[in-house]
């Protein structure tokens, strides 16, 4: 049972006047622990007021809330319900690492042997200052990526086959038909959006191995 303010306000006011606990709990119908505890936070806090709540939790994360406001940003004719869509696709993008990974030492050897056939006439129209960079347009070179979230596609599956498992007996074909395109489905999932390398397609969904050649950049 909720303690309103107004209660705890006439506890207090004859917690002045009533030395025992007990008496209190009497006259206000109810538990000692109650009478004592709302006394303590009066004299804290020298109020009866409720505290203020923390509140429902967030339904999304951090990321999540970065994605819709950047998605808003781009595209102001969006509508709330294409932005839930977009959401609840499932895939998590990024920004591709540089490769190969070169150390510093490795990277200044590797300019000065692009340069080295550079003449006389070809320094003297190169621009020297400090290492500050100057772009006109962007060109950080920077590659996107992205690649499905393999849980939440897989939640969303179980649950539409779960729903399906709950039609009537005579409509089993409906959950072998879903069954198969979830096997389908968590197959595609699996595997990566390119092609792996030493994989070759053949006539139809028939795949061989073929000789894998070490790439020169891995």
């Amino acid at each position: 049972m909720p303690i309103f303010p107004s209660h705890r306000a006439s506890q207090v006011l004859k917690a002045q006047h009533v030395s025992a606990d007990e008496e209190i709990v009497t006259k206000a119908k109810v538990s000692v622990s109650t009478v004592s505890y709302t006394i303590k936070r009066h004299l804290e806090t020298g109020g009866n007021s409720n505290r203020k709540r923390s509140g429902r939790p967030k339904a999304t994360a951090e990321s999540e809330d970065k994605f819709l406001r950047v998605n808003r940003l781009r595209d102001r004719q969006l509508t709330g319900q294409q932005l839930r869509a977009q959401l609840n696709t499932g895939f998590t993008g990024w920004v591709a690492v540089r490769k190969p990974l070169l150390r510093w030492q490795n990277k200044r050897l590797a300019w000065a042997m692009k340069h080295r056939h550079w003449t006389t006439e070809d320094w003297k129209k190169v621009l020297w200052m400090d290492e500050s960079k100057f772009e006109i347009f962007n060109s950080s070179q920077r590659v996107f990526v992205c690649h499905r979230n393999l849980n939440i596609s897989l939640v969303r599956l179980k649950q539409t086959l779960h729903l399906k498992a709950n039609l009537k007996s005579s409509h089993h074909w409906h959950i072998n038909l879903l069954k198969n395109s979830l096997y389908l489905s968590m197959n595609r999932l699996v595997r990566p959006l390119t092609r792996p390398t030493g994989w070759v397609v053949l006539s139809g969904e028939t795949r061989t191995k073929s000789l894998q050649v070490p790439s020169l950049c891995s």
